[in-house]
């Protein structure tokens, strides 16, 4: 009888594939315990992920070293600036809905006017917002006051990020200076604000009536139903929080930030591998809870064309979509990297395999190694998944 012997010849293939799959699975968690065993991290947790599938997570080592609570999967942290690619997400909705283009001059939106002083003829847009081309830049005394740091008197109160913005943009805000601009026109040079992505969400505030933090729960977090996600400390997911460290092992307390959607994206290494997996199923163009097929190709497409290169581009990341960084190598996605915390989330276009690496410490001259091994780690065996 043909249709039994068919039907037991794919049974066999099945099993043989999933054996071959958990072999690699063991394999990976081996190599990734020996690593650790030898590293200077207190904990940290991986994932790797296809559009149709979380294939690996694991957590290693401690959430927390006092009381000894492991680092899983489901251990909360913030994951720095991989938040801005939820402000990418977020930006896409914006445009989908008609809230404005990625063109729009900011301060068609804006209720406050902000300029360039050094260059005040020339509009800056969403895009440039989007693309770290806007010559808004991070004055250093100034954005580390964004940092709410909890003291033995509780966490100080944060004023409203419209009015850190308006203070540091406008030119007659308490923190205004011509310092907060690059010389060039908006377009022309780049330069890493994540003041200027703030200034990105915060355009989408103004425009839908939401805090950000409600928008993009709304439209990306419940979609996905990413239930360990979130922009606050909440006392209720304390247990679950990583404990921040900087890299001689001391504890960060915990902290928050006024700029919330340039880093204070909470998640876990489960949620964010679930988030990753619908960004892969939304650039093969499949349909997507969260974007259409050509908010996705926007986004993750490279906004500079080789006629109009913007100066100052880092070789090792040489395009931007919106809020995603396109590496040399072609990867696509972001790093992250705040007080006690080191996260990086990227995938291959060429294999579409996704990979994620959450670390509760500083990245230091003794712990980066330890990092870039782990990643390796991961690189190799996206490589034995691509081609299985």
């Amino acid at each position: 009888m043909l249709l039994p012997r068919l039907f037991l010849l794919l049974v066999f293939h099945s099993l043989i594939a999933s054996a071959s799959a958990q072999t690699a699975a063991d394999a990976l968690t081996a190599d990734l315990s020996k690593l650790y065993r030898k590293a200077k991290l207190p904990g940290f947790s991986v994932a790797i992920v296809t559009k149709d599938s979380v294939w690996y997570e694991q957590g290693f080592g401690y959430a927390d070293i006092q009381t000894g609570r492991p680092y899983t999967p489901q251990t909360i942290q913030n994951v720095g600036s991989v938040s801005k690619t939820v402000i990418g997400v977020a930006l896409m909705k914006a445009v989908e809905q008609g809230l404005f283009t990625l063109d729009t001059p900011i301060n068609q939106i804006l209720p406050f006017r902000v300029e360039n002083p050094h260059q005040p003829d020339k509009a800056i847009t969403v895009r440039h917002l989007a693309t770290h081309t806007s010559g808004i830049i991070d004055r250093p005394d100034v954005y580390k006051q964004s940092y709410l740091f909890r003291t033995a008197a509780g966490t100080p109160p944060a004023p409203a990020l419209a009015q850190y913005l308006r203070d540091y943009l406008h030119v007659e805000g308490a923190a205004y200076s011509a310092h907060n601009f690059q010389g060039y026109a908006p377009g022309q040079s780049y330069a890493y604000s994540n003041i200027g992505a703030a200034l990105a969400a915060y355009l989408i505030e103004v425009k839908s009536g939401e805090s950000f933090a409600d928008y993009s729960r709304k439209h990306i977090l419940q979609p996905l139903a990413l239930t360990a996600s979130s922009w606050a400390y909440t006392e209720a997911q304390a247990a679950q929080y990583a404990t921040n460290y900087q890299e001689l092992g001391r504890a960060y307390p915990p902290y928050s930030l006024i700029t919330y959607p340039d880093g204070g994206w909470r998640t876990s290494c489960h949620d964010l591998g679930r988030y990753l997996r619908e960004i892969l199923k939304g650039y093969a163009g499949e349909p997507s809870r969260l974007l259409k097929p050509a908010s996705f190709a926007t986004m993750l497409h490279g906004q500079f064309t080789p006629e109009q290169q913007p100066l100052n581009l880092d070789s090792k990341e040489p395009n931007a979509g919106v809020f995603w960084a396109i590496r040399a190598n072609q990867q696509i996605g972001h790093t992250g990297s705040d007080p006690g915390t080191t996260v990086l989330m990227f995938f291959s276009p060429t294999t579409g395999v996704g990979k994620i690496l959450m670390v509760n410490a500083d990245t230091g001259k003794q712990t980066s190694q330890d990092i870039v091994a782990a990643w390796r780690l991961l690189e190799s065996y996206e490589q034995r998944l691509a081609t299985r």
